[in-house]
């Protein structure tokens, strides 16, 4: 499955192995928080928009 035209990429964990199977060099330190800071981020923002709908 191709994304969307102008979606940036998906930071997955399989995008991170598939970089690691590839010689890519991926900092486990960097990956992990930005993963968390994405995922806190985005919760807040959801939860943000159901409040406002309600």
């Amino acid at each position: 499955m191709k994304p969307a035209v102008g979606a940036p990429p998906a930071r997955t964990l399989l995008w991170f192995e598939r970089c690691r199977a590839a010689g890519v060099a991926v900092p486990v330190t960097r990956f992990v928080v930005t993963s968390a800071v994405l995922a806190v981020t985005g919760t807040l923002a959801a939860v943000g928009a159901l409040l406002l709908a309600s």
